[in-house]
């Protein structure tokens, strides 16, 4: 089954409210749109807190140079940080990575 982008995100906005979640998100791969679907979904501002584009290189938030999945990892705990967000998600690319393979790594405080 195959799902069209704003209905994964509706699906994504109905789990995170009915569990009282939310969510933060860090990115270099998609140039902010993954951010800018999620604040265009439904009731986001209940459980979007916000997204970081990252340009070149990953950084964290604390200027820390990522090149490894556990450096996004540490992206994904700041963002959701940050913000504080229950859940952060980061993905990073770039030319210091591997190619065609973005680091997809999510961060739940909520435990």
């Amino acid at each position: 089954m195959s799902m069209h982008a704003g209905e994964l995100v509706e699906d994504l906005a109905r789990r995170l409210t009915r569990h009282r979640l939310t969510l933060a998100v860090a990115d270099s791969v998609t140039g902010g749109r993954l951010a800018h679907s999620l604040e265009s979904g439904p009731d986001a501002e209940r459980w979007f807190r916000g997204g970081v584009r990252l340009d070149g290189e990953p950084r964290d938030l604390g200027g820390q140079s990522g090149r490894t999945e556990r450096d996004v990892e540490r992206l994904a705990v700041s963002v959701a940080g940050t913000t504080a967000a229950d859940v952060g998600v980061a993905m990073a690319s770039g030319s210091t990575w591997p190619p065609r393979s973005p680091w997809r790594c999510t961060s739940d405080r909520s435990r």
